[in-house]
């Protein structure tokens, strides 16, 4: 998964949804995808407050599931 996003700040509620959407289609446990949106939340949310002070910014997300492993 791969997503691109201008203004990031503004986006982080919707890239939540989308790497759920992404977690659950690999059949993974509610666990398991609650974690992985937690810590792509965190991780995204770091990026914003520190990198975008201002509150302008644009984010990248790449995500993959190898073997099992995210």
């Amino acid at each position: 998964m791969r997503l691109a996003a201008q203004s990031l700040p503004e986006r982080l509620r919707d890239i939540r949804a989308q790497v759920a959407r992404w977690a659950v289609r690999l059949g993974l446990p509610s666990d398991s995808v609650d974690e992985i949106v937690l810590a792509t939340h965190e991780a995204l949310s770091n990026v914003a407050d520190h990198a975008y002070p201002d509150g302008e910014g644009d984010g990248e997300l790449e995500a993959a599931c190898v073997q099992g492993e995210v």
